[in-house]
């Protein structure tokens, strides 16, 4: 229901038994607010004035009225100031008057230009016409409100009618402003360039409000604009994106502007890989094929990186895959437990490593124990591995007894490593041979076993560049290693297919331009007035990826005369 101002009652005195000096005509100097709940209380004791009643007395009457009579508590007003402009149409929500449980709207009181305005049920205020005749003036309205146990409370509104050219306001509805992680307290958020609001009488204050709010706060730069600053690091696991509402009020607080500001947390590589377990259990058979899989390490990020593994120890009976974390079988074991260490890093920059190391442990089990059966034993087929039973008087971890064993007899079928040193320059132009593998007899041909991003083998042996290599981009050892499976298809009377590790060792080459690290650019600084010579303003901190670390530091434009230098080293 819609509340307009009500028409001022008026008293009929027309009536003989009215004109007399009752007590009921002190009512019309009560104030307004308690007028109409006296109301019908007064109505009652007219009629029995006027009519009278079998002989009692009006002045008893009167006294029975007045016992009934409750003065309701009338609380503290509520004072609301807000402007708005003189082209708004009717039906604009001025304000809106928050209703407590049992509270509700009783009507809008008169006052100047009141009729103007209504309130609705719900607590809105709003305009019933246009305005624009009152520009320049402020309209004070009250609305008075009751509660349910008979209290009563006035709501203020000093309601501003400016131009619109008058009104505070904000060049944008929203910005969007990014930072860095684990910066500093006071760090200025980037791309608030034009956060200033316009508009507006006097001194213009900012707040911040939303539920991140705690987190930054409003600071004027050396130019007096307006920026926010982060009041802790921040941290992009937790939380990626903060909106916050920056809120722009004048002196008197009558004209108020809001925007939103939706800050990006940027992410830097600030978690190193974790091990899910420190110790990784295998218990696998025997007679294992080579090449074999004999299970899988993990490790998490917590950025969310690409992790990456490798053994801190080389080992000639296993490898680990560097992508997936798989432990594979590469030579005969020679003893039945092995413990191998494992380390697992990232690719990001700078790179980071697990600061604990995990633990694969491996068991081969013989056929005696209840993971295997005897019948499983069989010749493999896969890589010639001779399985057979001996009963011999110690074994390869010093067990005797009359125990059925196994041993393997092998034929030579993994090569010699092959080790060879490039310079990355070497590996710039895609497609170019960079060296040949050696073939044992003519019929020879080679595959690269698994799929590698900086190099391919063509069939005869021919090593090239897949990719341009980048040093930065490799693992920490710097190396390319891959795998060439060598195979003979019987042309000379033998078949058979030979393995062959190729490490490429790789060095750096001068081809990446160093950076700044400072956060954030530009930079601003405060010096003292007059301070004296080589007084130091600020530190300029820049990495090199490349391997040499060489940097210097020159000013290319100085605008300011001269008055400042850089030292070239430092």
């Amino acid at each position: 229901m819609m509340r307009q101002p009500r028409p001022p009652l008026h008293k009929d005195t027309n009536h003989s038994c009215c004109s007399r000096n009752h007590p009921i005509t002190s009512a019309s100097r009560m104030p307004t607010m308690l007028w109409h709940k006296m109301l019908a209380v007064t109505i009652s004791v007219m009629i029995l004035l006027c009519c009278g009643n079998d002989g009692v007395s009006a002045e008893v009457l009167q006294q029975q009225t007045d016992s009934d009579i409750v003065i309701s508590e009338v609380l503290p007003e509520v004072v609301y100031s807000v402007s708005i402009m003189k082209e708004v149409s009717s039906a604009y929500i001025v304000q809106k008057i928050p209703l407590r449980e049992g509270q509700i709207i009783s009507e809008l009181l008169p006052t100047t230009n009141s009729e103007y305005f209504a309130v609705l049920d719900f607590g809105e205020v709003m305009t019933v016409s246009r305005v624009t005749s009152l520009v320049g003036s402020i309209v004070v309205l009250r609305v008075l409100t009751e509660y349910a146990g008979g209290a009563t409370r006035v709501y203020v509104i000093n309601v501003t009618i400016k131009e619109r050219s008058a009104m505070l306001r904000f060049l944008q509805p929203s910005y969007n402003a990014k930072v860095y992680e684990n910066l500093p307290s006071g760090t200025e958020l980037q791309g608030l360039e034009e956060l200033e609001a316009v508009g507006g009488q006097g001194e213009i204050r900012y707040s911040l409000l939303g539920k991140s709010a705690k987190n930054f706060a409003v600071h004027r730069t050396i130019s007096g604009m307006p920026n926010v600053i982060i009041q802790k690091p921040l941290d992009t696991e937790a939380q990626r994106q903060h909106k916050l509402i920056i809120q722009a009020a004048d002196t008197d607080g009558n004209d108020v502007a809001e925007a939103q500001i939706i800050v990006s947390v940027l992410d830097t590589n600030d978690h190193a890989p974790v091990f899910t377990q420190n110790v990784f259990y295998f218990f696998v058979p025997i007679n294992m094929s080579r090449f074999a899989m004999v299970g899988t390490v993990l490790a998490r990020d917590g950025d969310g990186d690409k992790v990456l593994y490798r053994l801190v120890y080389p080992s000639n009976t296993f490898t680990i895959v560097p992508q997936t974390g798989q432990i594979m079988l590469i030579g005969p074991p020679e003893a039945t437990v092995y413990e191998l260490e494992l380390e697992a890093f990232d690719k990001r920059k700078p790179t980071q490593y697990s600061e604990v190391l995990a633990k694969a442990h491996i068991e081969f089990r013989h056929p005696s124990d209840s993971l295997l059966n005897l019948d499983d034993i069989e010749e493999d087929s896969h890589n010639n591995w001779l399985l057979e039973v001996e009963y011999p008087e110690r074994d390869l971890v010093g067990h005797s007894g009359n125990q059925a064993l196994l041993s393997r007899k092998k034929r030579s079928q993994v090569r010699h490593t092959k080790e060879i040193t490039f310079s990355e320059a070497d590996g710039a132009i895609q497609g170019k041979v960079v060296f040949q593998l050696e073939k044992e007899i003519q019929w020879e041909t080679f595959k690269i076993r698994d799929d590698n991003p900086w190099v391919g083998v063509d069939a005869n042996g021919a090593v090239r560049v897949k990719q341009k290599w980048d040093y930065e981009e490799l693992g920490p050892e710097k190396t390319i290693d891959f795998w060439v499976k060598i195979t003979n298809n019987d042309r000379n009377g033998i078949k058979y297919t030979d393995n062959q590790r190729v490490i490429l060792l790789i060095t750096d080459v001068n081809d990446e331009p160093p950076y700044f690290i400072n956060r954030p650019l530009p930079m601003q600084a405060v010096v003292r007035l007059n301070a004296p010579p080589n007084t130091p303003v600020f530190t300029l901190q820049a990495r090199d990826p490349d391997k040499d670390h060489d940097i210097h530091y020159f000013l290319v434009r100085d605008r300011t005369g001269g008055r400042f230098e850089v030292d070239e080293k430092s």
